[in-house]
């Protein structure tokens, strides 16, 4: 950037400008600091009765697990091998959670919106836009599983091939249900950490990263457990108010609550990658940036 004659520094990019570019480099970070965690836990996806035994024990009992299949998958396999796929994940990904703190910066700083609504709206926004492509991701999904088991369906080609085949409408299948919880999920993980984030300590700031995120992710564990059911129990469901209500009903009645909770304890160690995220993005846009709320 070409210096200014008069102050002599270079003009500063628009502030949502700024937060997408810092939101990128956070989110990359972020998962690729995690990536050997994730790999190690898809490896261990079907799990022997050991691991089941392991894994009874809760939050502990997994993550020593994930550190023993770590150890071994780096004895066989090397240590890139724990970033294989990261590439892709990351293209995946970060372009939608660049968005979300470009969004988030801009409701937060310059029009100095209370956090956990500036996170509702960033979040709600962000899902508008990257709604469709997922939802397609999910029919291509579908439709290759559907192919192997030689089930009669709708075959896709790809991602190109979805888009000519649906309406738009379509694509935003299940969008009130899905919005209204990653809204109250962004609302947590960006309003937790802003309303008790310290400029004084960084120490305390990681605490609150850390434990604003799981919170965050426990609360709408449940939520997600019934979405999760509802795509298990069939394919071609769509989660909606109506069968996330009788579908939560029908589990309480049968199995009790505990069981919407049943595998919440891995969320200990994941949340450490949303928690990684939102503390480089805010010790970057912050602090290296000098960025502060008002649009400075």
């Amino acid at each position: 950037w070409a210096m200014s004659a008069e102050s002599g520094v270079a003009p500063k990019l628009p502030l949502a400008a700024e937060a997408f570019a810092v939101g990128s480099v956070a989110a990359a970070l972020g998962s690729t600091l995690m990536a050997p965690f994730e790999r190690t836990r898809l490896l261990i996806r079907v799990p022997s009765e050991e691991y089941k035994k392991s894994a009874k024990v809760g939050f502990f009992g997994e993550f020593r697990w994930l550190l023993h299949g770590m150890r071994d998958s780096a004895r066989y396999e090397g240590l890139a091998a724990f970033w294989r796929g990261n590439f892709a994940n990351l293209l995946r990904s970060v372009p939608s959670r660049a968005l979300n703190f470009s969004l988030f910066a801009t409701l937060f700083y310059e029009r100095e919106l209370n956090p956990f609504l500036a996170g509702a709206e960033a979040g709600f926004l962000t899902l508008t836009i990257f709604y469709p492509i997922d939802h397609m991701r999910s029919l291509l999904a579908e439709n290759n599983r559907n192919m192997k088991k030689g089930v009669e369906s709708v075959r896709y080609t790809g991602l190109a091939d979805v888009w000519r085949h649906s309406k738009l409408i379509d694509l935003y299948s299940g969008f009130p249900a899905a919005s209204v919880t990653i809204a109250f999920y962004r609302a947590l993980y960006f309003g937790l950490y802003y309303r008790l984030r310290s400029d004084n300590s960084w120490s305390w700031n990681t605490l609150v990263a850390y434990s604003g995120t799981l919170v965050s992710a426990l609360l709408l564990y449940p939520i997600d457990s019934v979405r999760r059911r509802i795509r298990f129990r069939a394919t071609n469901t769509t989660p909606s108010f109506s069968n996330y209500w009788s579908t939560t009903l029908s589990i309480i009645s049968t199995e009790g609550f505990g069981s919407l909770m049943r595998g919440s304890q891995s969320l200990g160690w994941r949340s450490l990658s949303g928690a990684s995220t939102l503390l480089i993005f805010d010790y970057m846009f912050t602090t290296i940036l000098g960025r502060q709320k008002g649009g400075i």
